[in-house]
């Protein structure tokens, strides 16, 4: 990563929004009307996915 790139920097800040994007949209996913098991099964899922969004935010971050 170039800190002197224009290109480079608009990326990372790119990648950095659209990542916001997904968390947010994750926070938005209602389960209120799904089966206990399969509720179960969606939340882990979600938790997951959020983990790996914030390690990939990390990593961006770390480019500064």
């Amino acid at each position: 990563f170039n800190k002197e790139n224009e290109k480079e920097i608009y990326e990372r800040n790119y990648c950095n929004e659209m990542l916001l994007k997904l968390l947010i949209e994750l926070d938005g996913v209602d389960l209120v009307d799904v089966e206990p098991e399969r509720k179960k099964v969606l939340k882990q899922k979600r938790k997951d996915i959020i983990k790996i969004i914030q390690a990939e935010l990390k990593a961006l971050d770390a480019l500064n």
